[in-house]
């Protein structure tokens, strides 16, 4: 009977080791997507008026205004677009380079 339950609270003892990992795995992952998702908008926040940025469909443009969910590129000489503030790839800095 003794060697029935210690069998018994090894299995128990290894099942709750596979959770427990499997839980700090997961724990894991979604702070790293909340980190993500925070730093994506700070990004998109702090977009004004001015900055050279790129879409996710590669148009690079000039930020003439912004509103709360849309804002308006310069994209050539009297071209102007309105385009989803989500549609915000990067922020490029003045000699082409990332944020």
């Amino acid at each position: 009977m003794n060697d029935k339950a210690n069998s018994f609270f090894e299995s128990l003892w290894s099942m709750s080791s596979l959770i427990l990992v499997a839980m700090l795995i997961i724990f894991i992952f979604l702070r790293m997507q909340s980190k993500k998702k925070k730093a994506r908008q700070d990004l998109l926040n702090g977009i004004i008026s001015g900055d050279k940025v790129i879409t996710v469909g590669g148009i690079i443009g000039v930020v003439m205004s912004v509103k709360e969910n849309t804002m308006f590129l310069k994209v050539s000489e009297g071209v102007n677009i309105e385009i989803s503030r989500d549609a915000v790839y990067m922020i490029m800095k003045s000699d082409n380079q990332n944020i």
